[in-house]
């Protein structure tokens, strides 16, 4: 599915808006009461949000077809006021798209950025803990409406560095194969025999022995495996292994890098 991610239009403003008003009358409504959807209506009314859109508030629009099917509204670029998708078209990343790009945004636009904030719907408290939000403070109810306060940490430059496997790393790495098991994942594409060993002890070793051609097990070629660390809470967030040469089946299919992304940490432009 090809969709684009773009600033919002002041003409499609009624279009977008349609789109606000159908997602929450279908997740959001049922569980509100009559103040709480009369609070919510106003607020996201034409005519509030063509005010606030002379003020400090931004539109991004996900559109498909020509159609809009999702929008994100932060203010101040630094806190996100609502975050929509059609139904038809939830499960393609539109939701994560849109958040990603509106914190390119606030990064570009706000050099003093730390943190992005969030009032979230209890519906959509999973999805935003999957983004790295975490809550600040539990649910609350104000005018009707019940939000969960959320924030997630902004780090203005890149703060991913490639490491290779020591012992202090066990704990992570442990729970970095956990959690692709807990995932329903087998395999774990450039992880040294990660997957199989399922022993830390015994998969460094291994992963020292790759390194040379004298020790490397036999049919297999030498590699350097890496752990990718985020710097700001030393978690593994990938893996990356790279092969020295190649053999006849690497020609063939696995090249000279293979490269894992922790499920929790997908979608969020981790590369190497």
């Amino acid at each position: 599915m090809k969709y684009i991610i773009k600033n919002m239009k002041k003409e499609n403003l009624k279009e977008t808006l349609d789109v606000v008003k159908t997602v929450f009358d279908e997740f959001e409504a049922p569980t509100y009461s009559d103040i709480g959807i009369e609070s919510f209506y106003k607020f996201a009314s034409y005519e509030n949000i063509n005010k606030m859109l002379d003020k400090n508030i931004k539109i991004l629009v996900a559109e498909y077809n020509k159609k809009i099917i999702g929008m994100i509204a932060y203010r101040d670029f630094s806190h996100i006021a609502m975050l929509f998708v059609l139904k038809k078209y939830h499960y393609n990343g539109i939701a994560t798209s849109l958040v990603l790009n509106m914190i390119d945004d606030c990064k570009e636009n706000n050099k003093n950025l730390e943190v992005i904030t969030v009032n979230s719907s209890p519906y959509a408290v999973e999805f935003y803990e999957k983004m790295g939000f975490v809550k600040t403070e539990n649910e609350k109810e104000e005018d009707g409406i019940k939000f969960v306060p959320m924030s997630k940490k902004i780090v203005q430059k890149d703060e991913l560095e490639l490491v290779f496997p020591t012992r202090e790393y066990k704990k992570q790495v442990e729970e970095y194969l956990q959690e692709f098991i807990d995932n329903g994942e087998n395999e774990i594409a450039g992880d040294g025999g990660l997957d199989e060993i399922k022993d830390f002890d015994k998969w460094l070793v291994k992963v020292q022995n790759d390194l040379s051609e004298n020790t490397v097990e036999a049919n297999r070629v030498p590699a350097t495996m890496y752990l990718t660390i985020r710097k700001s809470d030393d978690k593994v967030v990938g893996n990356v292994q790279i092969r020295h040469r190649l053999n006849d089946f690497l020609l063939e299919g696995g090249g000279h890098i293979g490269d894992s992304v922790r499920p929790s940490e997908r979608k969020k432009r981790i590369c190497y």
